[in-house]
């Protein structure tokens, strides 16, 4: 024991003789404990789960988490594999069609390397395309454009659907489209047809224009079956309407009119002037004129309420009086009750005397139109600034003025001519009774024996 304590004493007096190497050795043998104590909890925190079995099941976790990850990623890079192939066919398209233009082919192949670079992003909401229904003329053919991304205001069938971008099996249908319509499906710059295949999730191809017989074109739609059924549902109405809703926004609205056919030519004006006006109400309506092949008197409108409650005011207006002041504010109409029996003189042989006062004035002259029917406005309407409408109906007076001039000529001129043939036979009358006169007596004379 004594032995021992002057061992310790020994030690303790040289720790003390030099305290750095005394300190560096308590730290030294503390980190050596921690490191122990550390290594014995974490063996038996590992004994521990692996008796009661919970470190399979983490594994298990982590490889689904794993699992679910890398089929995402395949699913997004095989969409944009499909994607990016569309976008090149269609660029692949649009550079056969202008192989008459190298520097647009070679814009375009500098489009697409430079999407295949960056990731895309949507473009701006873009306008419906108009349709042309003027006679019957017919749209231009319009070269289906190079895909662009589009943003529809409606929600897409895909999100509606729930999203799910898992793979499923093909359809292809075909559609006979009226060619005249391909504008109105295709829309400006191809704005028509790409918010169609975003909406649907489909691919769709216009037959070109060269392959095409008679007035109709193939149209292709690829895809899944549900996409394909809403695909071919958006052309139909996009070809009855004249107009896509996936283009319209939330506040448009529907309705419709009936116009009878014999007031269609007056809708839609000359070269379609009309037509184009009625459209412009407001922020925009959307009319679709009956098909000339079937017939029929309703008239399909489409935009706010409001606008589409004011362009049905126009176009009572058009039927009753030919002009509308909500679609030609500059100018005004007037109504002359004119008798039939003077209707003539105002229209003149064969119209020209119509065709002189329009000239001269400027204003619009329209006489009644017996085509029309029980619609027709039994009076003379005057369209044209207040200028124009005063000076016509000053010429149109003075047209009933002269005609009632002539009239009463005529009547007193008929009035001298019964006068002088009464005064005639008065005359000849008298000159018979006085020969009578004289002739009496002397009869009487004789039968006296004179």
């Amino acid at each position: 024991m004594s032995t021992s304590a002057t061992a310790a004493e020994k030690l303790l007096a040289s720790f003390l003789d030099n305290p750095p190497i005394a300190i560096i050795s308590v730290v030294a043998a503390l980190v050596i404990a921690a490191i122990f104590l550390a290594a014995s909890g974490g063996q038996s925190e590992a004994v521990a789960a692996s008796s009661s079995g919970s470190q399979p099941k983490m594994s298990k976790a982590k490889a689904q988490k794993k699992a679910n990850q890398a089929a995402k990623k395949k699913a997004a890079a095989q969409k944009q594999a499909e994607a990016d192939a569309r976008a090149d066919a269609l660029a692949q398209a649009q550079d056969s069609d202008d192989e008459d233009s190298p520097s647009t082919a070679t814009k375009s192949k500098k489009k697409r390397r430079k999407r295949s670079k960056k990731k895309k992003t949507p473009a701006a909401e873009v306008a419906a395309a108009e349709a042309d229904i003027v006679a019957d003329q017919g749209e231009e053919w319009s070269t289906v454009p190079k895909k662009v991304a589009t943003k529809s205001k409606k929600k897409s069938y895909q999100n509606a659907t729930g999203g799910s971008s898992a793979a499923a099996d093909q359809e292809k249908k075909e559609i006979a489209v009226p060619s005249r319509k391909i504008g109105t499906i295709v829309g400006k710059a191809g704005s028509t047809i790409n918010a169609i295949r975003d909406a649907a999730g489909v691919e769709i191809n216009i037959q070109d224009k060269e392959s095409t017989s008679g007035d109709t074109t193939i149209v292709t739609i690829t895809g899944d079956a549900d996409g394909v059924k809403f695909a071919v549902k958006i052309i139909n109405e996009t070809i009855k309407n004249n107009y896509c809703k996936l283009m319209k926004g939330e506040h448009f609205k529907e309705g419709s009119m009936s116009v009878p056919t014999c007031f269609h030519a007056t809708l839609i004006g000359p070269k379609g002037v009309t037509i184009k006006k009625l459209k412009d109400i407001g922020n925009g309506v959307e009319i679709s004129m009956p098909d000339r092949a079937t017939g029929g008197e309703r008239v399909r409108l489409g935009g706010d309420s409001d606008d589409i409650a004011k362009c049905k005011e126009a176009i009572d207006d058009l039927m009753k009086y030919t002009h509308s002041k909500i679609i030609d504010p500059a100018l005004i109409h007037v109504e002359l009750d004119i008798p039939e029996s003077k209707l003539g003189r105002v229209i003149g042989t064969k119209g020209a005397n119509v065709r002189h006062i329009q000239g001269t004035t400027g204003a619009t002259v329209r006489t009644p139109d017996r085509r029309l029917g029980q619609y027709m406005n039994k009076n003379v309407i005057l369209v044209g600034s207040q200028a124009q409408v005063n000076a016509a109906k000053k010429m149109i007076d003075a047209t009933l003025a002269e005609a009632e001039a002539e009239a009463a000529a005529r009547a007193s001129a008929a009035e001298e001519r019964e006068q002088s043939q009464w005064d005639s036979k008065t005359a000849s009358e008298k000159t018979e009774v006085q020969a009578d006169a004289w002739e009496a007596p002397a009869v009487d004379a004789e039968e006296d024996g004179w």
